[in-house]
């Protein structure tokens, strides 16, 4: 028997492959419909226009970068089939997976800080869903074809990596990287991880050996350390299975998710990331509608901006020649951080100079000196009526030798 040439197929079947090949030139067709009016929109406001306010626009901006992607995604797509596999699915749990997509990282707001459990996303493929909830211990014959979430698990460890490093980096843009990985651990370390799995219910769903379940060979009690262990294990395998099994949605899916599962672990800090912003707009406020100016830079009152550090913004609110902020060691608070059980440091930020000497303007508890000094200058910016009454006083100096 001859066997049927690849590059000549009978005309049956054809009919499905045009199908699909037809939906993915319709797709292009749109694509590039949609970039090329957002490519002249972009042209017309370059041409009536000194500076082309459209190019600051984010949302613009991120509309280009979708279509652009997209574009480019239908194309591959499209050069990349073979006549004779038009029939197969592009996506297989067999089959290499894309794991990128366009995702916008947005700050957390305190709207995000309600503690509700937030929907679970699902996993769009049935192969890799069963993978994620498979212990790779419970396959018997490793031969078999049938997957472990071994490797979802390795996936979305760096994913989750990846999200918390993005909102922190969004929602605190004055937190040192120090202190923000501080933060990251909160919410990627086993035992968090872990307590969502059993919110979620995660581990009912599992195919675990008996020991995972709670007794081992020897019918005692598993150790906790070690189900925490586990339990991180399938959280992460999840977070791995939404984005392998939709490559063009997964990514996005689950960041939004996160995002909201997180926001509330976070609510203390992210309502003070919002005060000290509300602090720095209202210094910004008030200091910008005096009229008094200063006459050298030396001299002037810096307008303190949203993004600077609250040492900062102390410093130019009441600080002059001859005037000196100095942040003092205190004795070390007995009580530990309740979220890592680390030693927390105290820091006073102290004031000489306008008739006071060694005055304590505020006091502050964090992780490590810095943060607590900072949280010494801002605890000092909320006593608004001492912090005016030397600003008031700058003021008045550099009115004076004006």
């Amino acid at each position: 028997m001859v066997k049927r040439s690849h590059d000549e197929p009978d005309g049956g079947s054809l009919k499905r492959p045009k199908v699909e090949g037809d939906d993915q030139i319709k797709d292009l067709i749109q694509c590039w419909q949609d970039l090329n009016a957002s490519m002249e929109t972009l042209k017309d406001s370059a041409q009536t226009l000194s500076s082309p306010t459209l190019a600051a626009d984010t949302a613009f901006c991120d509309r280009l970068v979708y279509l652009s992607e997209s574009l480019l995604k239908s194309s591959r797509a499209l050069a990349s089939q073979s006549r004779g596999d038009h029939a197969k699915p592009i996506i297989s749990s067999d089959d290499a997976i894309a794991v990128s997509s366009h995702v916008s990282y947005t700050k957390w707001t305190s709207a995000d800080t309600k503690d509700v459990l937030p929907p679970l996303p699902e996993i769009k493929d049935p192969s890799i869903e069963k993978a994620a909830f498979t212990h790779s211990s419970v396959i018997g014959n490793k031969l078999s074809g049938v997957q472990s979430y071994d490797r979802l698990e390795w996936l979305g460890d760096a994913y989750l990596e990846l999200f918390a490093t993005c909102f922190i980096y969004q929602t605190f843009p004055a937190l040192s990287h120090g202190a923000s990985s501080q933060l990251r651990e909160v919410l990627i370390r086993n035992d968090s991880l872990a307590q969502w799995t059993q919110a979620y219910g995660l581990e009912k769903r599992a195919r675990l050996p008996p020991e995972f379940a709670g007794l081992n060979h020897s019918g005692q009690a598993m150790m906790q350390k070690k189900r925490t262990k586990i339990y991180g294990d399938l959280f992460e395998a999840y977070v791995g299975a939404i984005i392998a099994s939709d490559p063009v949605h997964g990514t996005d899916r689950a960041a939004v998710w996160l995002k909201s599962l997180w926001a509330p672990r976070l609510k203390r800090e992210i309502h003070a990331e919002e005060k000290r912003q509300r602090c720095l707009v209202a210094s910004t406020t008030s200091l910008e509608s005096d009229p008094i100016q200063g006459p050298t830079d030396n001299y002037a009152v810096a307008a303190p901006k949203p993004n600077r550090s609250p040492k900062e913004a102390l410093a130019a609110m009441i600080v002059v020649k001859g005037v000196k902020l100095s942040y003092v060691d205190l004795p070390a608070p007995k009580k530990k951080d309740k979220n890592n059980n680390l030693p927390l440091f105290a820091v006073a930020v102290v004031l000489d100079g306008w008739g006071e000497s060694g005055l304590q303007l505020g006091m502050g508890v964090a992780k490590n000196k810095s943060e607590a000094g900072h949280a010494a200058a801002q605890r000092a910016m909320d006593n608004k009526k001492l912090i005016t009454k030397y600003a008031e006083l700058k003021l008045a100096s550099l009115s004076s030798s004006a």
